[in-house]
C-alpha cells in the first residue's frame, strides 16, 4: 500500500495532469460458512467508504497547515 501511495504522489506531482486518488477497503473471512461473498464485498465497500472519508478529512486539515 505504501508503494501505491508513493506512486500516486509521484504521478500527481506532474503539472497539467488530472489528479489521481483512490480509496481501499477490505474484508476477511475466517472460514465462517455464514459469511457470503456478497457480505464480504459489502464489508469491503463499507471500509473503503470509511477510508475515503478519512482521506478527505486529512486532506482538508492539511489545507490549513
Amino acid at each position: 500500500m505504501k508503494s501505491l501511495y508513493r506512486e500516486k504522489d509521484r504521478l500527481n506531482s506532474y503539472e497539467n495532469q488530472i489528479p489521481i486518488d483512490y480509496a481501499c477497503g477490505w474484508a476477511l473471512s475466517f472460514d465462517d460458512m455464514s459469511c457470503t461473498m456478497q457480505m464480504l464485498l459489502d464489508d469491503a465497500d463499507t471500509y473503503m467508504y470509511k477510508n475515503k472519508q478519512l482521506c478527505k478529512k486529512y486532506k482538508g486539515n492539511r489545507k490549513y497547515e
